[in-house]
């Protein structure tokens, strides 16, 4: 599920720019799986729809959904789907619930369930093996200035009430330059099964960000999976420094790829690191393809294509009507 950026999304003279690289990224979705857009009215709908449409998304593929936001970063947003005895629910750990809620009460979602988790986090700031642990760093979980410092043990203990986590792997590494994230995991390391993690490693040793990165390798180095054995670490490549229209370094990650039924989206820069990076994903996914999709716009917003999308799981589409 996306969320279509429209004029009050912040995008300001990029929003061109913006709706281009979303619908060429529905393109790539819609080759592999079913996708719901959620538009803030009808006429960004109806204005989706044909931007979707010309960048060749079959129709049949995209169902939408009106749902009211002035996000486009919809895994700050958006319920994380969880599955509870087999059964789906949806999981809100948003800060601010009114996107959640709307998106429950909308018409296709009412079957769902829906529970509100006792802590907020967006979902850009854990990783998870799919066999119960989390990835998280401390830096996206940091209390804003004034605020209580959190007991680790605590939010360990939250996300297992909310989430069904087993256990939880600290990380903490400062935020990459231009990381409007402060810091989110999915710009650093992920796991591609729950032995293996692929991680951002620095474009060369005089990188601004490689003292960060360096950090990140010597700590995941230190992690040890469920069965107490070290993990696969696999550096991805970086692509050359890459700066918005300011000058001002924009957080070029491919750690913020994308897994989806079939394919895996892979941000790329117009670098030669993009065909790098496919090369080493490609043989941790070997049931799915993996695929490049444009993504020097939304890193120009200090974001990765991660941040775009969120899954629902199988069988929620039985209740979506296309529309």
């Amino acid at each position: 599920m996306l969320a279509w950026p429209h004029a009050d999304t912040g995008w300001g003279p990029r929003l061109d720019a913006c709706e281009d690289a979303f619908a060429a990224l529905c393109t790539a979705i819609t080759r592999h799986e079913a996708l719901v857009v959620a538009c803030r009215d009808r006429r960004v709908r109806e204005h989706a729809l044909a931007k979707i449409a010309a960048a060749g998304s079959p129709r049949a593929a995209v169902t939408t959904v009106i749902v009211a936001s002035d996000d486009t970063w919809i895994r700050d947003i958006a319920p994380l789907a969880v599955l509870d005895d087999g059964l789906p629910v949806l999981v809100d750990c948003a800060g601010e619930a009114a996107f959640g809620r709307a998106l429950v009460d909308s018409a296709g979602f009412a079957t769902l369930g829906y529970e509100r988790a006792p802590l907020a986090l967006a979902g850009g700031a854990l990783d998870t093996d799919g066999a119960g642990t989390l990835l998280v760093n401390r830096a996206a979980l940091a209390p804003a200035p004034g605020e209580p410092e959190t007991d680790p043990a605590d939010t360990e203990a939250a996300l297992g009430r909310a989430l069904g986590a087993t256990r939880v792997l600290w990380l903490n590494v400062p935020p990459l330059g231009g990381d409007a994230t402060h810091g989110h995991v999915d710009t650093l390391a992920r796991f591609c099964d729950p032995g293996t993690i692929a991680h951002a490693a620095p474009h060369d040793p005089d990188d601004a960000d490689a003292p960060a990165l360096q950090a990140l390798a010597e700590q995941l180095a230190a992690l040890r999976s469920a069965d107490g054995e070290p993990y696969r670490l696999v550096p991805l490549p970086a692509p050359a420094p890459v700066n918005d229209a300011e000058g001002t370094r924009c957080p070029a990650s491919y750690a913020s790829f994308l897994v989806i039924n079939g394919a895996v989206l892979v941000p790329a820069f117009a670098d030669p690191a993009d065909g790098g990076a496919v090369e080493a994903l490609q043989p941790l996914f070997p049931d799915r393809i993996v695929l490049p999709v444009p993504a020097r716009t939304f890193a120009g917003r200090g974001r990765g294509l991660h941040d775009l999308a969120v899954a629902l799981p199988e069988g929620v589409f039985e209740d979506l009507a296309l529309s």
